[in-house]
């Protein structure tokens, strides 16, 4: 597993950069983020996880650590239960091997594109 090396939580921009253990770079917008929150509440238990429409206010609020393995978000419209493994925040990376900010669904691990 990919873990990374240093993580920031730019308050102003309400952003996380990640430092990589690859030496690769990432920065996660909290709108980005907030659409992809993995929790059952934002997406079922369909084994699907989705890209949420747009939602209430997505600015960062709160940021906590789970374990040696994930990142709790909080936002500003009070929600806080989504989980964010390191995996989860290295596969919604723009500049990661899908490239580009993601809009779509991954089922099971793989990535399938919104339709355009």
């Amino acid at each position: 597993m990919t873990v990374p090396i240093e993580v920031v939580w730019d308050r102003a921009r309400s952003e996380l950069r990640l430092a990589w253990s690859t030496g690769a770079d990432t920065v996660l917008d909290g709108a980005y983020l907030r659409r992809w929150c993995p929790c059952a509440a934002c997406q079922g238990h369909s084994g699907h996880v989705r890209f949420l429409s747009a939602l209430a206010d997505t600015q960062i609020t709160g940021v906590a650590e789970v374990g040696a393995y994930a990142l709790n978000l909080t936002f500003a419209d009070g929600h806080d239960s989504g989980i964010y493994s390191w995996t989860w925040l290295r596969r919604l990376d723009p500049s990661g091997t899908l490239g580009g900010p993601k809009s779509g669904v991954f089922v099971r691990g793989s990535f399938h594109p919104a339709p355009t």
